[in-house]
């Protein structure tokens, strides 16, 4: 028996399609998460220097929990956000870039 009270009416967040591109040109971090049927008001969106923390509420409930590719960093003071559609997009200054490990391979 777990401790952790549980409605069974509420299911278990589901992870949300997201793709997380790194733009080496723009040093932009550029992640965009697909919502469907959420307002922007039930977005609960935290990013960290190395990391995105998001979660919903209302009827659809998602959670993502993802670390920026390769070790990059990002100055999480200069996120900025906005719904396109269903899809929110962050973006956010890379502060350092990680290491390509394909090309790493081939030297």
């Amino acid at each position: 028996p777990s401790h952790v009270p549980h409605m069974p009416d509420e299911p278990s967040p589901a992870v949300p399609p997201a793709t997380i591109r790194v733009n080496r040109k723009r040093m932009l971090l550029t992640i965009k998460v697909a919502l469907h049927h959420v307002s922007p008001s039930q977005i609960e969106c935290n990013t960290s220097k190395t990391r995105i923390e998001l979660t919903t509420t209302g009827r659809r409930r998602f959670a993502l929990s993802r670390r920026y590719p390769n070790g990059t960093e990002c100055d999480d003071a200069q996120t900025s956000a906005s719904m396109q559609g269903h899809v929110l997009v962050v973006e956010m200054p890379i502060t350092k870039l990680g290491a390509i490990p394909s090309l790493r391979a081939t030297l």
